[in-house]
């Protein structure tokens, strides 16, 4: 059983005694295929440019701990970082079409000298051999040692490195050719041991596919180019294969590349050439070799290639290589099962380069981190059973846990989880089961305290009590007149009556919904009581509670309802419930209490006052409040009815009561509908004066104007034909009238003007169906004669009978003019048969015709001289014919001359 509360914060706590190894950057970038790369340097992989290398399979790279490319070579040539052959180092010994060409491993405890191993395919006989490279040489862009240093021959195409147990040393494991027979190589800060570790076991090897070791350097898996693979166990302190496993199926055929997760648990084959087509995953926990087998799963295919080499990259990503594309596939989250891990056939683009089946060959598992511990929690259902379990990242590789009480191993507690029975300093260590390695890793100590809370209360004065709750944990006071803002405090005083009991609630600090709880048992001492004058009341809305003033009380205090206070005697509410009056005394510091219920009925609810227009011979008037319990009274009209029929005009009230009598009020203004009109429809002409006026009757009240027009006066002046709506309003009525307004236009005349005087004048009308009168003479016609100098006026009246007046000034006489045609063709058509003269402003005398030997043959005196072209009853001949033409001006006897020709045709 528990004896109090667990009182950590819910958060994790990372271990700060041991450092955490960060990763080295070696494989941070990659060339291989064909002039293709990639780069891990910002992360997500991206392609890189300027890479030289062109080989169809194997391949390496390497990076400084920071990642900057060092150099990188396809086993027989080896390029710097500025991607130039570095000095010497051509014929190594690599072949591009081996499937592990070469590697490069750093000499240990050494940051500038690194071994290149590659294996030989000249001659068909495959030797492995290495070459050293001196990264101070050439102005930091490395130069050899030496080269062609051989090491095994006949080897086969597989070649990996492992870290040795000392986390320092590497062994370099190569097998040899159509044997059994693995050797392993130490390389030590002291150089290679060219002495090596022999294990004879296993199928015999053929000459392709990937030799791979797993990231905690545990596990050996070999492809054995035909219809299997083998697994074995490593020992990285012995360097000795151990537990040959053959996995062997049909669909393997040829088996080539091989990868593990970076969790050690899974291991990745895929075949390549034309029967390459698939890539498998099998769970490496499964147990025996047909367990293994059995748990194979078809993760990846592809059908218009054939899948190479399968490369962990620093994501911990699978990277896989497609014969001829340019992207390479990727396995996304190679520790988890199935097909959850992802497989994506165009994972990364390489940026228009093409990939062989080859990728560099890494040391195993060079970016690994040094994994973390650290301790989280977990409250069960009853909030009292508390669990601690120890959390791993990255969890790689099985472990071994054992749980610490302040220092002291606790038995049995070798789970990854555990149960807490006690308080005290929780720490757990965990070892890597089957590891080289004899480190720990341990969490940070974590305290647990199983916190007990002892409320208790002591008598203060009068009918007070102190309230001590000696807990060490958050808590709440629950209980009978505690204010909520002292809830939380750790002592308060409270008054009370008789035996109360309140509850002491503990919280753990990130989990409010989980508590523990206490109770404490109060005995309040006697006290002065204090009586309100009424223990129940009702009301209508509201009651104002008055508190009786008296001499041993000087501070009144009520409670409301939702458990606020308010200091005064007298306080009004609205709500019907118990309210509570405390009383103190503040020189004794005594206080009591009493209290009072509180029946408050709601009065109706009612409508607004309203205003209403009576537009017919009655209105019905409506209370404004529905329920058939409610009683209802009208006025001055007397009724008992929810609504009232009225037929004229005022002001009549309704008053509507509850059966608990309650009671609402409101007032209902009637105003009688004023009458408006605007007379009948007007028609008139342009010009003539018009105003429409309202004629309104039964407004006693203002009223407000509005035309359809725009304005807002009473009277307006309408300027154009149309329909003229009135609307007016006075209080809640409103009424509309409207007036037919048509205004004929004028007469189009021409404007006046002032001449000279001629013969004739014209009265000016410029439209169609016009009438004239000339008001000098009363004449009719549109043109006149006139003789003398004068002002002339004309009323000119259009269809519509709308008449306009036009005036004509003479002023003056206007010189003479005389009209006179060229030509006349007397030929009894009708047309231009003579020849006359006509003078403006004078008066013909006479016209004299002549030949053209200058003899006078005709003479004609009268007041329209003219031709018709005989003389003395004989047709003259076409021709020209000089003529004079004497004529008078008015007011003047003086006799003038024009002479001309007219020509004769017929």
């Amino acid at each position: 059983m528990l004896k109090g509360i667990f009182f950590i914060p819910y958060f994790f706590l990372l271990s700060t005694s041991f450092l955490i190894a960060q990763p080295k950057k070696w494989a941070a970038n990659w060339y291989f295929g064909y002039n293709a790369g990639i780069s891990f340097s910002n992360g997500a992989p991206q392609p890189l440019s300027g890479g030289v290398i062109s080989t169809w399979e194997g391949c390496a790279n390497i990076s400084d701990n920071e990642g900057n490319l060092l150099f990188y070579t396809d086993g027989s040539t080896i390029r710097n970082k500025k991607h130039l052959v570095m000095p010497g180092a051509v014929d190594l010994g690599g072949h591009s079409s081996t499937t592990q060409s070469s590697t490069i491993v750093p000499l240990p405890e050494e940051n500038n000298i690194y071994y290149v191993f590659s294996i030989d395919f000249s001659g068909g006989e495959k030797t492995l051999q290495y070459a050293i490279v001196d990264m101070q040489l050439n102005e930091g862009l490395g130069g050899l040692v030496s080269k062609n240093n051989v090491l095994l021959t006949n080897s086969s195409e597989g070649l990996t490195v492992i870290k040795h147990c000392n986390s320092i040393d590497y062994w370099i494991l190569a097998n040899e050719l159509g044997t059994n027979s693995f050797k392993a190589f130490k390389l030590t800060n002291e150089g290679l041991n060219r002495k090596f570790v022999e294990s004879k076991i296993g199928a015999r090897k053929g000459p392709a596919g990937h030799l791979k070791a797993s990231p905690n350097g545990q596990k050996i898996a070999v492809a054995l180019f035909s219809d299997s693979f083998e697994l074995f166990d490593f020992n990285p302190n012995t360097g000795v294969l151990s537990n040959p496993m053959l996995i062997r199926h049909p669909e393997f055929h040829p088996t080539y590349g091989l990868e593990f997760s970076a969790d050690n648990r899974y291991l990745y084959m895929a075949g390549t050439l034309v029967d390459g087509k698939q890539i498998y995953q099998f769970d490496l926990t499964a147990g025996s070799a047909s367990a293994v087998l059995q748990s194979k799963t078809s993760i990846g295919k592809i059908a218009d290639s054939y899948f190479g080499a399968l490369q962990l990259g620093p994501d911990n990503k699978i990277y896989v290589a497609i014969n001829g594309h340019n992207h390479l596939a990727v396995i996304n989250n190679p520790n988890l099962k199935g097909t959850e891990c992802g497989f994506v056939r165009d994972g990364v683009s390489l940026g228009g380069k093409k990939s062989g089946i080859g990728l560099p060959n890494f040391i195993s598992a060079p970016f690994n981190v040094q994994p973390r511990v650290f301790i989280s929690r977990t409250i069960g259902k009853t909030c009292k059973d508390i669990t601690l379990k120890a959390d791993i990242a990255p969890n790689v590789g099985n472990w071994h846990y054992q749980w610490f009480l302040d220092g002291k191993p606790i038995q049995k507690a070798t789970q990854t989880s555990l149960a807490l029975t006690q308080y005290g300093s929780y720490q757990v260590i965990i070892n890597e089961i089957g590891s080289c390695h004899n480190d720990t890793i341990s969490s940070e100590e974590l305290d647990v305290e199983f916190l007990n809370a002892n409320p208790e209360f002591t008598i203060a004065n009068c009918n007070n009590v102190l309230l001590k709750a000696n807990a060490n944990a958050p808590f709440q006071w629950v209980g009978n007149d505690i204010p909520s803002e002292q809830e939380s405090q750790d002592t308060l005083t409270i008054a009370g009556y008789g035996v109360q009991t309140y509850r002491l609630k503990m919280f753990y600090s990130d989990n409010t919904s989980c508590f523990v709880q206490k109770e404490l048992r109060v005995v309040f001492p006697p006290t002065q009581s204090y009586k309100l004058e009424k223990n129940s009341l009702v009301s209508c809305d509201t009651v104002t509670l008055n508190a009786p003033i008296s001499p041993n009380w000087d501070t009144y205090r009520w409670k409301l309802l939702d458990n606020s206070t308010v200091s005064a005697h007298k306080i009004t509410v609205r709500q019907s419930g118990q309210y509570i009056v405390f009383v103190e005394n503040k020189q004794t510091q005594c206080v009591t209490k009493d209290t009072v219920n509180v029946i408050i009925h709601q009065s109706p609810t009612i409508k607004n006052n309203e205003s209403f227009c009576l537009s017919a011979a009655t209105l019905e008037l409506q209370a404004g409040a529905n329920d058939e319990s409610l009683m209802y009274d009208w006025a001055p009209n007397p009724s008992k009815n929810a609504s009232l029929v009225v037929d004229k005009a005022g002001s009549y009230h309704v008053r509507v009561t509850t059966p608990q009598g309650c009671s609402s009020s409101r007032s209902i203004n009637v105003v009688e509908l004023q009458k408006v009109t605007l007379g009948s429809n007007i028609t008139l002409c342009e010009g003539d004066p018009i105003e429409l006026s309202p004629t309104i009757t039964n407004a006693p009240n203002p009223v407000s104007y509005r035309w359809s027009s725009g304005e807002n006066a009473r009277t307006i002046k309408p300027t154009k034909s149309g329909t003229y709506t009135l609307t007016t309003r006075q209080s809640v009525c409103e009424t509309v009238d409207s007036v037919k307004v048509i205004i004929h236009p004028l007469p189009q005349i021409k404007a006046n003007e002032t001449v000279c005087l001629d013969k004739e004048i014209e009265a000016g009308g410029l439209d169609k169906d016009l009438t004239y009168h000339w008001l000098h003479s009363a004449e009719t016609t549109p043109v006149i004669t006139i003789s003398a100098l004068g002002v002339y006026k004309v009323k000119i009246t259009n269809s519509l009978g709308c008449t306009a007046t036009r005036t004509i000034s003479i002023n003056a006489y206007c010189p003479p003019h005389v009209y006179a045609p060229d030509a006349f063709t007397p030929n009894g058509d009708g047309i231009n048969d003579v020849f006359s003269l006509f003078v403006a402003s004078g008066q013909p005398v006479c016209l004299d015709i002549y030949n053209r030997w200058g003899q006078l043959i005709k003479r004609n005196e009268n007041e329209s001289p003219g031709w018709d072209g005989q003389v003395d009853g004989t047709l003259s001949p076409e021709g020209s014919y000089p003529y004079v033409f004497r004529y008078k001006i008015r007011n003047d006897n003086s006799i003038h001359e024009y002479r001309g020709v007219v020509i004769l045709q017929r």
